[in-house]
């Protein structure tokens, strides 16, 4: 069973509500409270954590997501700059791609990378994009769709799938970039964020939710999804955005705590990884990045700090 977390300070709660709040979209309602017991830090010493690459100034550099492609290199989005930044393992600067306004970042099966744009409230329109990270990096249009959009994450099939804190459903694209209304329909769960896809489930938070959840929603069955709640009301919510997930365990960046989080895939049993990370926005466990591996995380944050969180 999924723990209920331990109450944050109420003035936190409301600057992270507020930050995400920038991005739009109402709460999701809250469900009935439980009797959980509040989530403790994780077993054993708590991991180091440091500063990787270049830092930015808060806000501006807002880091909204990262994504690793295999081949040495590590991509972050910079949300307010209109940038995805390529970073070698020495936290070097190896390219830059403009982008307005980028935001979820995936990497398809054919090993490009994949942007969704337009969260910020000022965008006209999302856009899902894609560029050759081997190549000169040119990102090229592959579909537009409303503003808002925020999460990305592909299948193994090539399909992406991209969340939004306004729409009312997880919307998937096809490889072509039109979109699978069915399945999309079926995929009913309102003011997404966070997405990660495992062993043929996608794994998506609910920023704004008044409980600090994570659906499970299988591919195969989207109108089958179901929540896993970590804390209910009056607990304050962790407010989850970016997830990433493992053979045992799902972690997820709890912007309302300045956590990281940790969820046993087995048992369902939740604790906190890491905290005191201002307004954390994505986690990823390092994959073919020079001699990281998989106890390594990398997070993403509003301070425009890229942060490695060195777990095992």
């Amino acid at each position: 069973m999924f723990h209920r977390i331990r109450t944050a300070r109420t003035a936190a709660t409301l600057i992270a509500l507020t930050v995400v709040g920038a991005l739009g979209g109402p709460p999701v309602a809250a469900a009935a409270p439980s009797s959980h017991a509040p989530l403790a830090p994780c077993d054993g010493a708590p991991p180091r954590v440091t500063g990787f690459a270049e830092a930015a100034a808060p806000i501006v550099g807002w880091r909204e997501n990262l994504v690793f492609d295999g081949r040495g290199r590590r991509w972050v989005s910079n949300v307010v700059a209109g940038e995805v930044v390529g970073y070698d393992a020495a936290g070097q600067r190896v390219a830059t791609v403009p982008v307005a306004s980028p935001g979820g970042l995936a990497v398809t099966p054919t090993g490009d990378v994949a942007v969704v744009t337009g969260a910020l409230l000022t965008s006209p329109r999302s856009e899902v994009l894609v560029f050759d990270p081997d190549d000169d990096p040119t990102a090229r249009l592959i579909a537009t769709l409303p503003a808002g959009k925020n999460g990305l994450a592909s299948d193994s099939g090539g399909n992406l799938y991209t969340t939004g804190l306004q729409e009312s459903a997880i919307i998937k694209l096809r490889p072509d970039g039109s979109v699978d209304h069915a399945w999309t329909g079926a995929a009913a769960i309102g003011g997404t964020n966070g997405i990660a896809i495992a062993d043929g489930v996608a794994f998506v938070s609910a920023t704004l939710a008044a409980d600090t959840v994570i659906y499970e929603v299988p591919l195969d069955n989207p109108g089958a999804a179901r929540p896993h709640v970590l804390t209910r009301l009056p607990e304050v919510p962790r407010a989850l955005d970016d997830l990433a997930v493992t053979d045992d365990a799902i972690f997820a960046a709890g912007m309302t705590g300045g956590e990281i989080l940790r969820v046993d895939r087995q048992t369902g049993s939740a604790c906190v990884l890491a905290s005191g990370i201002p307004g954390p926005t994505s986690v990823r466990v390092a994959e073919g990045f020079g001699g990281y591996g998989p106890g390594d995380l990398f997070v993403t944050s509003i301070d425009g700090q890229i942060r490695h969180v060195a777990a095992g």
